[in-house]
């Protein structure tokens, strides 16, 4: 059965057989190593860096656990922002052991190039959609600014299984659907850069990024219970949930 999303005035814009460009199997190399260098500087001028500092501190905050915390991030690209977690990590002297995990062979040797000073991350293959982690293996499970790439159906899916792979919380960040970054994404992104992979994968996640109201709902439909979603500025948002204990 075909799940249902809210009407809105700005609908979510996903058809199957659009897929961005990052995603292709045989995306051009040198197109996609730029579009990932231009993710990272778009990830630090728009805030993505401080949210997962913001929410490394409400985690640790709560959890309780025994040393080295451990971490799975799946689709993790060029894994800047679990390079960012372990910066904050390193500074509070926290001891984590973060699990990079993306199906994209460049993108894994990309992040395993960028992160070898970093001894916590471990980067392998996984695909998300398709994981084999045991129930309940990782403290914290993370997937930022990926769940718009997925069919409603298949969000749900995803969630489920990150939910079950978590052991204490699960941590969504991604892009909030609003006029505003549609906007931006058509004339700030030209502006910033003449990668076409960037500027039409850009275009792209605009439209098929989910509202506050979606997400809410990919949630209750992953049998997540009680998911906190934050609004964040720039159009990112964070769905959180955790298991008591």
């Amino acid at each position: 059965m075909k799940l249902k999303l809210p009407v809105r005035r700005f609908p979510r814009q996903f058809e199957e057989y659009v897929v961005e460009m990052m995603d292709e199997p045989q995306a051009d190399i040198p197109l996609l190593q730029e579009d990932l260098a231009n993710i990272r500087q778009l990830n630090r001028w728009l805030g993505a860096h401080r949210l997962v500092r913001s929410e490394c501190k409400r985690f640790f905050t709560s959890w309780r656990g025994t040393t080295p915390c451990r971490v799975l991030d799946v689709c993790t690209g060029s894994a800047d922002l679990p390079r960012s977690m372990v910066d904050w990590c390193r500074r509070q002297k926290i001891a984590v052991e973060i699990q990079a995990t993306d199906k994209n062979p460049v993108m894994r040797q990309i992040a395993c190039s960028l992160s070898e000073d970093y001894p916590e991350i471990h980067v392998s293959e996984a695909d998300v959609t398709r994981l084999e982690f045991d129930h309940d293996s990782f403290d914290l499970v993370m997937c930022h600014l990926a769940l718009h790439h997925f069919s409603a159906k298949q969000a749900v899916d995803i969630l489920k299984d990150l939910w079950l792979v978590s052991r204490h919380t699960l941590l969504i960040t991604d892009l909030h659907r609003n006029r505003l970054m549609a906007f931006a994404a058509r004339a700030f992104i030209p502006w910033f850069t003449s990668n076409p992979m960037t500027r039409f994968d850009a275009a792209l996640s605009a439209r098929r990024a989910f509202s506050e109201d979606e997400m809410r709902r990919l949630a209750f439909h992953a049998e997540i219970p009680s998911p906190e979603i934050r609004r964040y500025f720039l159009g990112r948002q964070v769905l959180v949930a955790s298991k008591a204990h």
